[in-house]
């Protein structure tokens, strides 16, 4: 009886790395355009925390939330240089950046709108119409 040739199990590439696009100028830490989602730049980077500051209302009623653009660099910016001085300890090169393009807000078709109205009473039922 003839033996049946087994297949040679064929090589996996390895996965590939996503492509960056934006560094957080305080850590380090490189991010994906996906991290700027319809902005123009990342909010808060997600290792350390900077790029956002909440700041609490004088009257204690809220906060508001300061941007800090500034926080990124934009990797599509940098020069060929620029990328292999400052960034050899990722290994980053022209083939590992992507350009992020800020994406329009999404358009409400005229016409539409939710009206809410709230009522704070116990028993009482909050509508949207």
């Amino acid at each position: 009886m003839a033996k049946a040739k087994t297949a040679e199990p064929e090589e996996a590439e390895p996965p590939k790395r996503p492509k960056m696009a934006f560094r957080c100028k305080h850590c380090g830490r490189t991010v994906e355009a996906l991290a700027a989602g319809e902005l123009a730049f990342p909010r808060r980077c997600p290792s350390c925390g900077h790029g956002v500051e909440f700041k609490v209302n004088e009257d204690g009623t809220g906060f508001q939330v300061i941007e800090h653009p500034e926080n990124w660099t934009v990797l599509a910016d940098l020069s060929a240089a620029e990328l292999k001085k400052d960034f050899a300890i990722h290994g980053l090169t022209a083939d590992d950046i992507e350009e992020h393009t800020v994406k329009p807000p999404t358009e409400v078709p005229a016409g539409t709108h939710t009206h809410l109205t709230a009522t704070e009473t116990i028993g009482s039922k909050d509508k949207a119409k």
